[in-house]
Formats: C-alpha cells, sequence, structure tokens
C-alpha cells in the first residue's frame, strides 16, 4: 500500500492510543464513526475496547468508595450514576453526537446495566421466564433489523438492546427457549470466533482496498496482511 507519510502518522497516533486505552478519545477527536474516511483507519475498532478499560479501572475504585457506605445504598449509587449517564446521552446525541458516541461518560450506563444486574443476582436464584427471555430476544433482533447509521447511538433507543440483554441475564435460565436456542452448537461455533472476528474485521477492511504495491515499494503491513487476504 504506497500510503502517503499521514496515514503512518495517523496510524502510529493510534496505535499509541490503543496501547493506553485511550483510542476512543484519539478517534473522537478525529471524527465520526461512519464518515467514509474512518473506514481507512485499522485501528478504528478499538475505541469500545478502551471505553471497556476505561470502566474497568474506574468502577472497582467506585464501588470500593460506595460499598463504604452499605450495599443497598452502593446499588443505589450505581443505579442513580446509571441513569445520570443514560441522560447524558440522550442530551449528547442532540448537540454533541460525536462525542456522546466515543466517550464513556455517556457509554457508562451500558456498562453500568451489568452491574445492576450482578447485584440482583447475587446471593439469589435466577428466576425463570421463557417469555420474558423470549422478550429479549425479539427485542435484539428488532435493534439489530432496525437500527443504523443514522439512529441515534447512545440514547434512549440503546435501551433497547441493553434492557434485552438484561432480561436474557435475569431471566434464560437453563431450560428456557431462549436458553436452549442459545445453547445450540452453530450459535455457540459464532460466539466463540466472535471476539476474535471483531479484532480482525476492521484492519482486514482497511487494508483490503489497496492494489498490491510495487516489489521495490512494498508496504509492512500489506505484506502481512496479504496471505490472509488471498
Amino acid at each position: 500500500m504506497d500510503a502517503p507519510p499521514q496515514h503512518y502518522k495517523d496510524f502510529s497516533q493510534s496505535v499509541v492510543a490503543v496501547s493506553v486505552f485511550a483510542s476512543n478519545i484519539l478517534f473522537y477527536r478525529e471524527g465520526g464513526y461512519f464518515e467514509l474516511a474512518a473506514n481507512e483507519k485499522p485501528l478504528l475498532h478499538t475505541w469500545s475496547l478502551a471505553v471497556e478499560e476505561q470502566y474497568y479501572l474506574i468502577f472497582p475504585i467506585l464501588l470500593f468508595i460506595l460499598w463504604r457506605y452499605g450495599r443497598n445504598r452502593a446499588f443505589l449509587g450505581i443505579t442513580v450514576l446509571a441513569l445520570l449517564s443514560l441522560g447524558l446521552s440522550e442530551w449528547g446525541w442532540r448537540t454533541h453526537p460525536i462525542a456522546n458516541f466515543y466517550l464513556a461518560p455517556t457509554r457508562a450506563w451500558e456498562f453500568l446495566a451489568g452491574s445492576i444486574v450482578a447485584f440482583l443476582n447475587t446471593n439469589k436464584p435466577r428466576q425463570a421466564g421463557n417469555f420474558a427471555a423470549l422478550l429479549r430476544f425479539i427485542l435484539i433482533l428488532f435493534s439489530v433489523f432496525y437500527f443504523d447509521e443514522n439512529t441515534p447511538y447512545p440514547s434512549i433507543y440503546t435501551m433497547v438492546p441493553v434492557g434485552g440483554t438484561v432480561l436474557i441475564l435475569l431471566y434464560a435460565t437453563k431450560g428456557t427457549w431462549v436458553a436452549q436456542l442459545l445453547s445450540l452448537r452453530a450459535l455457540t461455533s459464532i460466539g466463540l470466533i466472535s471476539y476474535s472476528a471483531y479484532l480482525w474485521h476492521q484492519p482486514l477492511f482497511a487494508f483490503a482496498p489497496a492494489p498490491a504495491p510495487p516489489m521495490g515499494n512494498a508496504d509492512p503491513c500489506g505484506a502481512v496482511l496479504a496471505p490472509c487476504l488471498s
């Protein structure tokens, strides 16, 4: 790939940002996720990993502080923070859509929803619920096929897939229809490779359109990826 020097500079910056869990901040400053130029960024997808790592760094400290006031107050504090983050995302997509998409404060409620489920499931038997779990499945399918780049995200709309996931965690116990469906070998096989596919898909898409360079001017990244694309 005979790329201009600026591309190599941008790529180097993204590598550094990924290594310090700040790629979401870098890509926020560079532009939107669905812009045409975004397809040329091999590490664009790491923005979500950066948000995740930021959550893992901050949440234990927050929980340690809140737990000093008791379990119930810690649960209340996390719930309030989740609602504040959701409200911030609903305001953010209208006023600062790119920051709203990339930055942790407007994404925190999605992670906190999982923490709330953990509180609800701790020391309590999970309740089986075929219809609640099935509703979750329908909600997620709806978001997969209905949501697109024009859907404000994150926003109140994001409660559809997040709420669906919460329901599955709470009610899709062993033996429910959805649990049996998700336990099929074909679906579990997809699950086993999904994370690896996620890590590889953006670099492949970013480098795939590039024409093969002359042998005397070969790009090292293209040389590494060429066998994967052949």
